[in-house]
């Protein structure tokens, strides 16, 4: 019994089992991978709606203009207002040359529409009709009425 309990106790201990290396860090990347895509997912959509809402709100635009600038070139209290007033007096001037050119833009924007439907099914005219408009007034909305422009010191 001796020789029996020596050569058990010889015997090697049972190794744990081999970890899966290459498993651990797939795991790792597809883990790393979805939150990567995930964030910029929601990083784009909060720049589409931001930017959305600037196409939709053209009037505030000075104010949030010369916020930045403030930041950014640390203008001090006298040269705000100036600044303010520039970008607007500039704003009302683009916004008259989007006006006047605005129909001319509509028209060719109707004509496009007109001519891809024409192409297609009445079942596809349909959905692209409903894409067609659904994306003109996301991305091209009509500008607020004249007297709405903003107040500049000029």
């Amino acid at each position: 019994m001796t020789s029996e309990a020596s050569g058990s106790a010889a015997a090697p201990l049972p190794t744990a089992p081999k970890r899966r290396r290459w498993l651990t860090v797939l795991l790792a990347i597809l883990i790393f991978g979805a939150g990567a895509v995930s964030g910029a997912a929601v990083t784009m959509a909060a720049f589409v709606h931001r930017m959305q809402f600037v196409l939709h709100h053209p009037e505030g635009l000075p104010g949030r203009i010369v916020s930045r600038l403030e930041r950014s070139l640390n203008l001090d209290e006298a040269q705000k207002p100036k600044v303010e007033a520039i970008v607007a007096k500039r704003q009302e001037a683009m916004m008259g040359l989007r006006r006047e050119f605005e129909p001319h833009l509509m028209k060719e924007m109707d004509t496009l529409r007109a001519e891809v439907g024409d192409v297609l099914t009445p079942p596809q005219r349909e959905r692209w009709e409903r894409m067609f408009d659904s994306f003109r007034a996301r991305w091209l909305p009509s500008l607020p009425p004249e007297d709405a422009k903003p107040q500049g010191d000029g």
